[in-house]
């Protein structure tokens, strides 16, 4: 989140894709939170808050993301990443793991790969040659993740300082609707970026300790108020079924582009980032398998060069 705060508050070091970049990774944070939030007072938020605290063990998941950016010829065509497979919670004493596909298509390029945990290990599957992060590497982060459990439960992001009510605004019920052939009920409410984002910065704060990163830095007012002019809304539709827990959360995040930015943008004005997160298959059964014939992940590394810092 530190890059995307980054992003967006670089004022006249802004461009086009490093401004739509920054809104993408602001509300994929928000779709990352919003699956364990607590929230506001009222009917609609009362019933919002029961759905976000009810745990989910394991799912099949599918994360869509397409960023549309108005006025660059650079990016004439959206953006568009999907992430899809199934996820089994850690319980905060391990990674999770998971076995998704990752698929990114945009401004010319069409990339595919692989991401496979399996709670001991971790692999990061491209151009078919399967990775291993290592188990003695994973077994260090989950020897932190579990020192920094000391609770009976596994941590909810209340406790890490995310507090919805202070960024929901007016959360509505819609009413009923039919989604994958069965009822839910739709939910509605507007959110205020600059204060999640100071949640989501109080959260990894805390978080960061635990698995040996340095926390990010906070906003400042100047970057506060970029934050306002880039992002000035953004709105979220939660999808709850008859038992009570989330299937699907959508959030729509417009942003502009300064008009003193855009030479510096490419030519952009602004645009429309869209997420949306869609759970199935809710605490079935699911199986996840290592990938075989792997290669060490510095193999991989010395292709694509330097990481980012703070990067396994």
């Amino acid at each position: 989140m530190a890059q995307a705060e980054d992003a967006i508050a670089g004022g006249t070091r802004v461009r086009s894709a490093a401004s739509a970049g920054a809104v993408v990774l602001v509300v994929a944070g928000l779709v990352a939170a919003l699956l364990l939030l607590l929230g506001d007072d009222g009917d609609a938020a009362a019933e919002l808050d029961q759905a976000f605290a009810r745990p989910i063990d394991s799912a099949d998941v599918r994360v869509d993301v397409e960023l549309r950016v108005d006025g660059s010829p650079q990016l004439p065509t959206p953006l568009r990443l999907r992430v899809a497979g199934p996820y089994r919670s850690g319980a905060s004493r391990t990674i999770p793991s998971l076995d998704w596909n990752v698929s990114f298509v945009g401004s010319g390029r069409n990339v595919s790969t692989r991401l496979v945990s399996t709670g001991r290990n971790a692999f990061v599957v491209f151009q078919e040659v399967a990775y291993e992060v290592g188990e003695a590497e994973v077994a260090d982060t989950n020897r932190r993740i579990a020192a920094g459990q000391t609770a009976a439960r596994p941590p909810t992001l209340s406790d890490l300082g995310i507090r919805p009510r202070g960024w929901l605004i007016e959360p509505e019920d819609r009413g009923e609707e039919e989604l994958a052939g069965a009822p839910v009920t739709r939910y509605s409410a507007g959110i205020d970026v600059t204060r999640l984002l100071d949640d989501l910065t109080r959260a990894a704060e805390r978080l960061a300790p635990r698995v040996g990163r340095a926390p990010p830095p906070r906003l400042n007012g100047a970057q506060r108020d970029q934050v306002r002019r880039v992002v000035p809304s953004a709105t979220l539709d939660a999808f709850v079924g008859a038992d009570g827990r989330v299937r699907r959360l959508a959030v729509l995040a417009p942003f502009t582009v300064p008009p003193e930015n855009r030479p510096r943008a490419g030519g952009a004005t602004g645009g429309l980032a869209s997420i949306s997160l869609d759970l199935s298959r809710l605490d079935e059964p699911t199986r996840i398998v290592a990938p075989p014939d792997t290669r060490p992940i510095e193999d991989l590394r010395r292709q694509i060069g330097p990481l980012p810092p703070g990067t396994p």
